[in-house]
C-alpha cells in the first residue's frame, strides 16, 4: 500500500530535512508536526496529511516523500506556526473573513480585493505571502483531520470595485508566488473557489491563465458576474456571505 510505504520513508525525509535546513534540525525528535498533526504518529489524522502528498504526486511515493521534505523546511525556516498567530499590518487588513464552515465542514475564506491598497498589499512580495499563507493557516485550523470530514476549503473572491490596477506586475507576481507556494505546501486543500462580481474585461486574463492549470483544478472554480447571488447562494448558505456581497452575515 502507497501510504504505508510512504510512512516507512518519512524517518528519512524528516532526516533530510534536517539536514537541509537549521531551523528543522533544531525541532525535537519526533516533534515533526503540520497544522497541529504529529506527522511522525501513526494516526487518521497523520494518514490524512500523508495522503495528501501522496494524491497531489498521483501516488508516486518518492515525489510525495521529497515534497514533504521540503515542506517541512519551509515550515521551520518561515516559522508558519508562528505566522499563523501573528498580527498583521494595517494595510493587510479587513479584506479577509472566516465566518465559519459549510454544511459539509469545508472552512470559508472570503477575500474581498476592491477595497485593497494594491501598492501597499503587492509592493512587498515576502509580506504578501506571509498574509496570505496566514490566512490559509487560520482556514486550516478549522478541519478536524478526522475519516469522513472535510479536507478542502471553499474560498471566495469577491472583486466589486476592483480597478485597471490589479493588472500591475507586482500583482502578477504575488499571485504567481502565493500560488507556487499552495501548490508545493498546501497540498489538496484547495476545495472550490468562487469568483464573485468577477469583471467581464479579467476573462481573458483569466481564462488564459486557468488553461495552463490541470483540469481537476479547473473544475473546482466557480466564476458568477455582478449581483448574480442566486447563483452563489446555491453554494453557500445566505448566512456565510458577507452582506457586502449579498449575503446576511
Amino acid at each position: 500500500e502507497k501510504l504505508a510505504q510512504l510512512r516507512e520513508r518519512l524517518p528519512a525525509a524528516i532526516a533530510k530535512a534536517k539536514e537541509g535546513s537549521s531551523e528543522a534540525s533544531a525541532l525535537p525528535d519526533g516533534g515533526i508536526t503540520m497544522w497541529r498533526v504529529p506527522l511522525e504518529k501513526k494516526t487518521d489524522a497523520s494518514d490524512i496529511v500523508l495522503l495528501k502528498y501522496l494524491r497531489a504526486e498521483e501516488l508516486d511515493v518518492d515525489k510525495a516523500a521529497e515534497r514533504i521534505t521540503q515542506s517541512i523546511i519551509f515550515r521551520a525556516d518561515c516559522k508558519i506556526d508562528e505566522l499563523a498567530k501573528a498580527e498583521l499590518p494595517e494595510h493587510f487588513m479587513k479584506h479577509d473573513f472566516i465566518p465559519g464552515v459549510d454544511t459539509d465542514g469545508r472552512p470559508i475564506m472570503i477575500s474581498r480585493f476592491g477595497g485593497m491598497d494594491i501598492d501597499k498589499v503587492f509592493g512587498d512580495l515576502e509580506a504578501f505571502v506571509r498574509y496570505r499563507a496566514k490566512l490559509m493557516e487560520n482556514a486550516i485550523e478549522l478541519l478536524k483531520f478526522e475519516k469522513g470530514a472535510a479536507e478542502d476549503l471553499v474560498q471566495i473572491h469577491d472583486y466589486s470595485g476592483v480597478m485597471g490596477s490589479m493588472y500591475k506586475s507586482e500583482v502578477k507576481g504575488g499571485v504567481q508566488a502565493i500560488s507556487k507556494v499552495f501548490a508545493e505546501h498546501y497540498p489538496e486543500f484547495k476545495g472550490k473557489t468562487l469568483f464573485v462580481n468577477f469583471p467581464a474585461v479579467f476573462s481573458k486574463p483569466f481564462q488564459a491563465l486557468a488553461s495552463l492549470l490541470p483540469e481537476r483544478t479547473r473544475k473546482k472554480f466557480v466564476i458568477l458576474g455582478q449581483e448574480d447571488h442566486a447563483t452563489l447562494f446555491e453554494h453557500l448558505a445566505p448566512g456565510l456571505v458577507p452582506e457586502g456581497i449579498g449575503g446576511l452575515w
